[in-house]
């Protein structure tokens, strides 16, 4: 389960940033919905992520289903049973290398409900046994599933 107060003890990575983006903005009701997830070294020197083969499966997706435009608040789309192949472990990043992954959430979520789902990524990590802990979150990005064609 994801541990909301594990923001509060990691600070904000200034070496590392994640980004999302989809591939477009609109997609049909059982279209997959592909995500592609940077992770890239904003630093002048090398850093450690936590990604082992796959971002998907060690960073903390949250799909916000769609609700009514005067609700200040949006419950999570319903999950699937899901699993993703992958490894585990740290991997070096040059300056300004980066790594990315497209990701399937339709895979993962139930995202046939029509309307604005709402994306953010994010981890929080310890490296070198509890020395630094940091906390990397995405940019939020919208997709709109649009109603089932008769």
């Amino acid at each position: 389960m994801w541990d909301t107060n594990a923001r509060k003890c990691c600070r904000r990575s200034a070496e590392r940033r994640l980004s999302i983006l989809s591939d477009k903005d609109e997609y049909g009701n059982g279209e997959p919905i592909e995500i592609t997830a940077t992770v890239k070294n904003v630093s002048d020197g090398p850093t450690l992520i936590f990604a082992g083969a796959t971002i998907s499966l060690f960073y903390k997706t949250t799909v916000k289903a769609p609700v009514p435009e005067w609700m200040h608040w949006a419950p999570e789309a319903p999950e699937k049973m899901w699993m993703d192949g992958g490894g585990n472990g740290w991997r070096p990043l040059k300056a300004g290398e980066e790594i990315s992954e497209t990701i399937n959430l339709t895979k993962r979520y139930d995202m046939t409900k029509p309307g604005k789902y709402r994306v953010t990524f994010s981890r929080d990590t310890t490296v070198s046994r509890g020395a630094s802990r940091y906390h990397l979150v995405s940019n939020e990005i919208t997709v709109t599933v649009l109603p089932k064609q008769p």
